[in-house]
């Protein structure tokens, strides 16, 4: 879950941050707090670049057509045509049969 102590030190100031919320509903006057915190928060988010040839918008596009490549060799239905719900769960079938194979190659 958590992979790295940037991540983890995320989670733990949102996790501050959401105790602070619960204090602000009680009533006590934690507002400075709370957006000391979410500066705090926002500032340790890096900026992404979504034009471009390396941009964020193209990975993604790129991401979505290998993944539908992997998906074609295993479903009978072109992914491109399929409604978001069947491709997530074809994706996620397909991941576990994947692990499930390892596990008894590993064996």
């Amino acid at each position: 879950m958590v992979n790295d102590s940037i991540t983890l030190e995320r989670y733990t100031k949102l996790k501050k941050r959401g105790l602070l919320v619960l204090q602000h509903i009680q009533g006590n006057d934690v507002q400075s707090e709370i957006r000391k915190i979410e500066d705090e928060i926002f500032s340790m988010l890096e900026p992404q670049s979504y034009a471009g040839n390396k941009g964020l918008e193209v990975k993604h596009i790129k991401g979505f057509d290998k993944t539908c490549v992997v998906l074609q060799q295993y479903v009978p239905k072109d992914p491109k045509t399929m409604t978001t719900l069947e491709y997530f769960n074809a994706l996620e079938l397909l991941k576990k049969q994947v692990k499930e194979k390892n596990k008894k190659a590993k064996r």
